[in-house]
């Protein structure tokens, strides 16, 4: 919303060039007409409605990494430099704000004080999935993550064969999953997929290790015995 207040209406025309390769980034766009190449190296890809480019150069302060030209004529929502990092750091600084206050909420990281929690929540990284993307699928490795639901439902379902998935259960803000095959190696058990919009929260291993220290493996058996008894409350 604090983006859309301070957005510009661009208009280009088919062939014209909206950024350019290794020059420094102005904007962040938004496509609202049209279509667009975005060009990398020999790679190129299609913009079109809904989809966004430009932000990286403004966050890192880099040349901008790609060009990207109006296939056909049309209109792109954008963004200048200032107006983007202002709301970038204040949205950051909320995030982490609330990030802080809901591991205070959630069992396992009781073992941690408030500048343990300050400092994770300064490291961990932020994923936002649209309504139907899976977050994890049921046979994935356990890559060394465990991930905390910041806002949203995510939708558990078991796959069995070659028979439809089943939905177990419903995951809601402040529950973490992805413990066991953290704990055990092995790969994920279930599938999670988003209901609706949701912020999810990924914590390496290593930043849990030193965070809990002697307490991280109990930490997370005791998640995942807490996680069970509320699945079993809600499945009644």
């Amino acid at each position: 919303d604090e983006l859309a207040k301070t957005a510009l209406r661009f208009e280009f025309a088919a062939g014209e060039k909206v950024v350019v390769c290794g020059e420094p980034g102005t904007h962040f766009f938004v496509v609202m007409h049209g279509e667009y190449d975005l060009q990398m190296g020999a790679k190129t890809m299609t913009l079109d409605a809904g989809d966004s480019f430009g932000e990286l150069s403004l966050v890192h302060g880099c040349p901008q990494w790609m060009t990207v030209v109006a296939r056909t004529a049309g209109e792109c929502w954008g963004v200048e430099r200032g107006a983007f990092c202002h709301v970038v750091s204040e949205l950051s600084a909320r995030l982490l704000y609330e990030s802080v206050e809901l591991f205070s909420r959630v069992q396992m990281f009781h073992y941690m004080d408030q500048a343990q929690r300050l400092a994770l929540a300064k490291n961990l990284a932020i994923h936002v999935y649209p309504s139907g993307a899976r977050v994890i699928s049921q046979g994935d490795p356990g890559d060394g993550r465990i991930f905390l639901l910041h806002s949203g439902e995510l939708l558990i379902e078991a796959e069995n064969g070659d028979n439809p998935s089943t939905r177990t259960s419903t995951l809601v803000a402040g529950d973490l999953f992805g413990e066991h095959s953290l704990l055990y190696n092995e790969p994920q058990k279930e599938t999670f997929v988003a209901a609706g919009r949701c912020i999810v929260l990924v914590l390496e291993r290593q930043l849990l290790l030193h965070a809990l220290g002697e307490h991280f493996e109990n930490a997370l058996w005791r998640s995942e015995a807490v996680f069970a008894l509320k699945r079993v409350c809600r499945e009644r």
